[in-house]
């Protein structure tokens, strides 16, 4: 059912429960047959629903302004029609309607019986007094319908369950959904692994098919419910324990496939509760993909970085990371944090205004700079520079469990977690061993260095050196300062290998001659983040040495 004709169906089926809808304008009518203005076609494409619902409308719909409040009747109700409104042949946004403070009556939407309500025109603007039962119809009052009549509902529904109904085509994923292969084969096993571990994973939501209210279309969750089927039904297998950051005792599942789970996991996965969210039934294809698009676009997802650097803000080391990472001072969330730092803290980029303004210009507008990324690129850096003391903690698993409350399950995330854990405890703790940089050490030595090195790379390699490459970057400056006094001291033919291994990592480093491992969100092992550092280290070493 088209969506005009459904949502005049409702107001019918109100007014035969005795229940009187709220007055609709006339444009408001029209948006719901995707018209903005009436023609001769739509008006009697409208006329025609109308005479289907067995609806009248009081003023007549052809006849009233078209910004003027319909009241809705039935055709077989003896009601009487309004004949004080004006005539109109057409519409016509640009025409200010003849307002002369004139006096129109109006019936109260709540009963035909109760007294009318004099509502006064006066140069567009509406207002009311209350009748004497204290009912207003005022702008307030006399909303227009929700885009969507009905409730949305929600409800837990098992894998089994949900598979099965798919398996049916009483759930069916819609055209204008994505490519079903979008996911990579870590995040279909991190996603496995959140059901297997009962982790919260997000709703699915569905709406009744137009066609067909007894099958409902996947509006959002389809790369989720395409992982659950493929894993059920064998299609596809768990990375391998050192292919993906597993949380959990991936040993159970790490490299397997449903099928050879123990039975104990195949229950858990089966049994696992799905959220599914209902839209109501109605609503049309345009609607449906606004919808989608809300719920894709509408949030930003806190990174990482966002929930660690929020978490051990209360770190002066921490948050002068925080500060690090601001690209633009005059933004509303930077003016907070540099108001919460101060008098302790300034900007620290602010020394040097060019390159506070490359700074900027490299950051803003671009998808990378979501989630605090600019901060997380000087915390790669404080993790090379500082990585023989950070793998002291690392190593001190009674020091991570008592103190930090951090298990390390080898994740490289856990390592950014660690890190500003540890500095917060230090910072907490003076009487503590200090093994990693205080602020005052980020301030006076690690951001210098990171500022001039950075800086000169952008002029020296600008075309090579993009945002996204914002951690190879990082992972590189500390070996190149080891290596060279100065960015000066650094030829025009290192300049050109700096740049190409930055934008080109491991197939420069192959060149060099150097095994360049791939991390997979591991820390440790041959393949590891922890191995990388070090390619990166002897990138530098060998670059230095031509």
């Amino acid at each position: 059912m088209p969506h005009g004709q459904s949502r005049l169906a409702d107001i019918a089926q109100q007014l035969k429960e005795n229940r009187q809808p709220r007055r609709v304008a006339v444009r408001n009518v029209l948006k719901w047959f995707d018209a903005s203005r009436r023609g001769g076609k739509i008006v009697a494409e409208i006329e025609e629903a109308l005479a289907l619902a067995g609806l009248a409308t009081d003023p007549p719909f052809a006849q009233v302004g078209i910004d003027e409040r319909l009241r809705f009747v039935l055709q077989s109700a003896n009601v009487p029609v309004s004949t004080e409104s004006p005539k109109v042949s057409a519409d016509n946004d640009d025409e200010e309607p003849s307002v002369n403070d004139t006096v129109l009556p109006v019936s109260v939407l709540e009963s035909d019986t109760e007294e009318p309500t004099a509502i006064k025109i006066d140069h567009g603007l509406v207002s009311s007094q209350p009748n004497d039962k204290g009912f207003s119809t005022s702008e307030t009052e006399q909303q227009d319908y929700p885009v969507v009549a009905g409730q949305t509902t929600a409800q837990n529904e098992a894998v089994e369950t949900v598979l099965k109904r798919l398996e049916e085509e009483e759930i069916f994923v819609p055209s204008y959904q994505r490519d079903s292969d979008e996911w990579d084969d870590t995040k279909k096993s991190l996603f496995i692994e959140s059901v297997l571990n009962r982790l919260t994973v997000p709703a699915f939501y569905l709406a009744p098919a137009i066609d067909a209210p007894d099958r409902f279309e996947v509006v959002d969750g389809q790369q989720r419910l395409t992982t659950l089927a493929s894993f059920f039904l064998g299609q596809y297998r768990l990375l391998a324990d050192n292919d993906c950051p597993y949380f959990g005792t991936s040993v159970q599942y790490a490299g397997l496939t449903y099928n050879e789970l123990h039975e104990t996991w195949q229950k858990v996965f089966r049994r696992y509760n799905l959220t599914l969210v209902t839209l109501p039934q109605g609503m049309p294809l345009n609607l449906r993909l606004e919808i989608f698009r809300r719920i894709n676009e509408g949030g930003t997802p806190l990174s990482g970085q966002d929930i660690r650097l929020s978490y051990y803000s209360e770190s002066p080391t921490v948050r002068f990371i925080q500060l690090v990472g601001i690209y633009d001072k005059d933004r509303t969330g930077a003016e907070r944090m540099l108001a919460n730092s101060a008098p302790s803290y300034t900007w620290p980029w602010a020394v040097d205004h060019n390159a506070a303004q490359a700074w900027k210009r490299w950051w803003i507008n671009t998808k990378t700079v979501t989630g605090q990324t600019p901060s997380e690129m000087f915390t790669w850096y404080i993790v090379v520079k500082a990585r023989a003391a950070l793998d002291t903690v690392l190593a001190n698993k009674n020091h991570l469990t008592k103190n930090l409350t951090m298990p390390f399950r080898n994740s490289t995330e856990e390592v950014l977690d660690i890190l500003c854990a540890e500095l917060k405890y230090e910072d907490q703790n003076p009487s503590a061993p200090r093994l990693l940089p205080n602020a005052t050490v980020l301030a006076k030595e690690y951001f210098p260095e990171f500022q001039t090195w950075w800086w000169a790379i952008r002029m020296k390699c600008a075309a090579q050196v993009q945002v996204s490459r914002y951690r190879a970057l990082a992972l590189l400056i500390p070996g190149l300062a080891s290596h060279f006094d100065s960015p000066a001291k650094v030829s025009d033919g290192q300049w050109g290998l700096i740049g190409k291994f930055v934008s080109r990592s491991r197939a420069t480093a192959d060149e060099l001659g150097i095994a360049f491992p791939e991390s997979k969100g591991r820390w440790s092992g041959e393949k590891g983040q922890r191995s990388q550092i070090d390619a990166y280290s002897q990138v530098a070493t060998k670059i230095a040495a031509m």
